[in-house]
């Protein structure tokens, strides 16, 4: 049922919306899921959600950026120039650093979006949750 999976999405045990949005309601940290079964088919949503890190998109690489005051500060890159890299952090605020601070930028290879997020569901919530993301065109 696509409105269980509307409302597992929201409220119940796996919080996707801590990170997702959908048409406007959510955080917006992780990618915005509105439109996903125009990109993805049911298969390929549950596997993203299995496997988060199999695939990142680039957008949504994280970073470890280490200052030179020994600071470290995690996200995804908004904006880097000469002047300064901007992260978003993983509460969905903008850090600002200014470049000649910056020691290093590392890509992370594992996606921010934990593993296991189905564990506590029963296979009929993972049914009902596909079922919602699916319906999203």
């Amino acid at each position: 049922e696509a409105a269980k999976g509307r409302q597992i999405f929201f409220q119940e045990g796996v919080q996707c919306a801590r990170c997702h949005r959908i048409n406007g309601e959510g955080t917006d940290f992780g990618p915005d899921l509105s439109h996903v079964a125009q990109k993805y088919g049911r298969s390929q949503i549950l596997e993203n959600i299995l496997f988060p890190s199999k695939t990142i998109e680039p957008n949504f690489i994280s970073y470890q950026v280490e200052t030179k005051d020994e600071l470290s500060y995690s996200g995804f890159i908004l904006a880097r120039s000469a002047e300064e890299v901007v992260l978003k952090d993983p509460n969905a605020k903008e850090v600002r650093l200014r470049a000649s601070e910056v020691k290093s930028v590392q890509a992370q290879s594992i996606s921010v979006m934990p593993e296991l997020l189905l564990q506590s569901l029963t296979v009929q919530n993972v049914a009902d949750l596909l079922e919602y993301l699916s319906s999203l065109h």
